[in-house]
């Protein structure tokens, strides 16, 4: 039981922490391919 818990706690922990953060590449205004429209990344 105790390494069912142990592998459970692990894949949790993995799936919250495993995002990564926001690429700083994409910063800023970027106008969308084929549309007037523009998309702003902080």
């Amino acid at each position: 039981m105790k390494l069912v818990l142990t592998f459970t706690i692990i894949a949790l922990a993995n799936l919250t922490f495993g995002q990564v953060t926001f690429p700083d590449f994409l910063q800023g205004i970027w106008k969308m391919e084929n549309k007037e429209i523009y998309e702003h990344y902080k």
